[in-house]
């Protein structure tokens, strides 16, 4: 039998096979080397993927997209409306209040009225001196001082007028500048039109007393941030997956806005009503509502407890000065039976009526029907708002409004009319085009927004504190004193030695240029001509209505007594 011979020279049949192998390789190799050269060979080159430069347009937009935030800030910023003579009582119990818990660790203010002097708004008990208010702005004013403190070296290098303009800042302007932006895009995402919705934030920012005390350290407009941020929340709830945190964000927003202001109650409950019935579980945001509020429910029980020995207790049961403690006294919390004399003072009086400094806002009442064909739930819960409010209004003794730019305590409902003001505005603009009647309401509406925005800007920036006896807080006070040359501080008046005219003109500038954005937003480029002739004569026609007749002796009176003290000087 032959023995298989197993062969190990050059060509046996494994050699073969490895040299095959190589070969196959080398030309797989040559192949993929030739395909990545054809590859790079189509590839554009590196100038052909930069973007194209942008267009003219495309920057100009850009720059108006910028310059509207821009100049809004600096309207918010650059006013610092603040008269020492007045020692107005809202401003003064909260700035005392946060001097006392950082300065003397107590809400007791005993300590800053011996210091700085006496004021008004007190609750007395048992020799302790407390503001009459809902504590929840010195509360958030208190960290901010003690910061400014430690930074000056102590409380003796922080004077009164650098506290109270950073408070106003901190607590009342800064926070209506944050919240415009998520407001407008709620608006445009409601009316279906950017325009409209821009139109109507600008008439709210600068032609609504939401302008005028985010100037000022009133509770009212901190109040209202706090409600529409709690909207918002439970607007975001809706979109989100994971809704209970922003309704828990909701409780938290409107239970703080009752800390801040007692009569902000009605609006958390509405509030919460609101949560519930767009909710998709109903039973979790309420839970996640109330786990969020009872913070402030027990923040607002605890000072009570200290204050006035009772959870329950608030100041106005102890009111020192006893002509406000008679008005206080009558009704619930100053709130008698309806009058209807009232409700149209408070409405439509040239003295400070809501509609008299901004005409703008009479749209947004019309334009709850149209916010209803968007939004059935959103208008059930504005209507209330505005029931609610205008029952304030006729109940509210007129007495007990103060020297005050606008019925106040109205405030908080100026941010939920954007929402009907813009779809009533959307609405004009969809209709302006085809039918003339409409274009002509288009133009008296464009100019009722823009009027707003120069009565109440100038109103607010002048002198924001228009008298009782006034029936004309425009014409028989405001603008004498910009006649004769009155301007109030502003941002630089520290440093420059007071204010000027001449230093306000770039303001006054800045606030014309939003009242013609404003008109501008408004009004379709068809039939332009005649909407704008009737724009033009509805801004005449309400600064005419706010000329009334002479004034009186008492306004006389009170308007060289305001001239004689005024600060800073004229020049």
């Amino acid at each position: 039998m032959r023995r298989a011979v197993r062969s190990t020279g050059p060509l046996s049949g494994r050699n073969l096979q490895a040299e095959r192998g190589s070969v196959n390789v080398a030309a797989r190799a040559k192949r993929l080397e030739k395909a990545a050269f054809r590859a790079l060979a189509d590839l554009p080159h590196r100038s052909d993927t930069l973007p194209p430069p942008p267009s003219k347009t495309a920057l100009s937009g850009r720059l108006r997209t910028a310059a509207v935030p821009a100049l809004l800030a600096f309207l918010y910023l650059w006013p610092f409306p603040h008269f020492e003579f007045l020692r107005s009582p809202n401003e003064l119990s909260r700035l005392y209040q946060v001097r006392a818990l950082v300065d003397d660790g107590t809400p007791a203010v005993n300590g800053p009225v011996a210091r700085y002097g006496p004021m008004g708004d007190l609750s007395e008990i048992d020799g302790r001196l407390y503001p009459n208010k809902a504590p929840g702005t010195s509360f958030l004013g208190a960290p901010v001082y003690w910061a400014l403190r430690l930074l000056r070296g102590g409380a003796g290098n922080v004077d009164n007028a650098l506290l109270l303009h950073l408070l106003r800042v901190v607590l009342c302007a800064l926070p209506t500048l944050l919240l415009l932006r998520p407001l407008r895009r709620h608006a445009a995402r409601l009316c279906g039109d950017v325009k409209a919705a821009d139109a109507a934030v600008l008439t709210y920012a600068l032609g609504s007393m939401g302008f005028t005390y985010s100037l000022l350290l009133f509770s009212h407009q901190l109040s209202a941030n706090l409600a529409l941020a709690a909207f918002l929340a439970i607007e975001r709830s809706r979109r989100s997956e994971r809704p209970a945190g922003w309704h828990a964000l909701a409780g938290l927003s409107a239970g703080y806005a009752v800390v801040t202001e007692y009569t902000l109650a009605p609006v958390a409950v509405l509030l919460a009503l609101y949560a519930a019935a767009t909710a998709r579980s109903r039973l979790a945001a309420i839970v996640a509502i109330a786990a969020g509020a009872l913070p402030c429910v027990l923040l607002l029980g605890a000072y009570h407890q200290a204050a006035y020995g009772k959870p329950w207790a608030t100041g106005y049961a102890y009111v020192q000065n006893k002509t406000f403690a008679s008005w206080h006294a009558q009704g619930f919390m100053g709130l008698s039976w309806p009058r209807l004399s009232s409700l149209a003072g408070n409405l439509f009086a040239a003295s400070r009526g809501l509609f008299a400094y901004s005409p703008g806002l009479l749209v947004a009442f019309w334009g709850l029907v149209a916010l209803r064909r968007q939004a059935t739930e959103q208008a059930a819960l504005v209507g209330a708002l505005v029931g609610l409010y205008l029952f304030v209004a006729a109940s509210f003794l007129y007495e007990a409004w103060g020297w005050m730019l606008g019925p106040r305590h109205l405030v908080p409902l100026m941010p939920f009319l954007v929402l009907p003001l813009a779809c009533g505005l959307a609405l004009m603009r969809t209709r302006s085009p085809r039918t003339p009647g409409w274009n002509l309401a288009c133009g008296a509406a464009a100019g009722l927004c823009a009027s707003s925005i120069l009565v109440t800007g100038l109103c607010t920036a002048v002198f924001p504190h228009i008298p009782e006896e006034f029936t004309s807080g425009f014409a028989h006070l405001v603008w004498p004193l910009v006649k004769g040359g009155h301007v109030a501080r502003h941002l630089l008046s520290r440093w420059t030695a007071g204010a000027s005219p001449l230093s306000w003109m770039p303001w006054a500038g800045a606030l014309a240029a939003m009242a013609l954005a404003a008109f501008g937003r408004v009004l379709e480029r068809p039939r332009w001509w005649p909407a704008v002739a009737v724009g033009l004569l509805a801004m005449v026609i309400h600064v005419g209505l706010l000329f009334t007749p002479a004034r009186t002796p008492a306004e006389q009176k009170t308007l060289a007594w305001i001239e004689a003290n005024w600060e800073p000087r004229p020049r």
